[in-house]
């Protein structure tokens, strides 16, 4: 929640809103005024205030339309502290903190660094991760395939067996039969053979 204010010290811009904590681009502003241009420009210290749109940003980050973003917790207490000397106006107790502050924005910026590296890292790790899982899954179907293709080839196989060994019990079924009757008119015509030489001897 924004604390009331009205801080009519002399080199700051007078608001009602001003905030317990400034975020990070007006504690920049703190620590580095005053610029080269904000000096030629005469410009004042602006207090990191509420926006009265009811919006998230505070006024400086809304009006830039600019990302507010918060204070790392490690370095408030020096953010409040300057955040405090700045509404009193550009004074000496001001000028002490901004050093402390300059080095807190350093420090921060580092470990957003940091961050974002550990991001990037991230990053390829989970495509590596991702691309492993797919080179797996495509193991497993491939191998899913093969056992198929196994079973497939099993069961044909026993069904060729099968057919074969049912159509040679078939043939030998047929062959012995055919030879059954060959072999009865082999019997009938050496019976006939037999009495028709039985019948010449008579007539002789």
């Amino acid at each position: 929640m924004a604390d009331e204010a009205s801080s009519t010290h002399s080199g700051v811009q007078s608001t009602p809103f001003v905030r317990r904590i400034p975020c990070k681009r007006c504690l920049n502003h703190y620590a580095q005024y005053p610029t080269k241009n904000e000096e030629a420009n005469g410009a004042q210290l602006v207090a990191c205030c509420e926006d009265s749109s009811a919006s998230d940003e505070c006024t400086r980050c809304k009006h830039g339309n600019k990302p507010c973003e918060k204070i790392d917790k490690a370095f408030i207490a020096v953010a409040k502290k300057l955040h405090e000397h700045a509404q009193a106006g550009y004074t000496d107790k001001f000028k002490k903190y901004q050093l402390a502050g300059r080095k807190a924005l350093f420090k921060m910026q580092n470990r957003s660094r940091a961050r974002n590296r550990r991001t990037k890292k991230d990053k390829i790790a989970i495509k590596e991760h991702a691309r492993e899982a797919r080179a797996l899954t495509d193991l497993k179907i491939r191998l899913d395939m093969a056992n198929s293709l196994s079973v497939i080839a099993n069961a044909a196989s026993i069904l060729a067996y099968n057919k074969w060994h049912t159509v040679a019990t078939y043939d030998r079924e047929v062959a012995d039969n055919y030879q059954g009757v060959l072999d009865d008119e082999a019997d009938e015509i050496e019976y006939a053979e037999s009495d028709s030489d039985e019948e010449t001897e008579e007539q002789a």
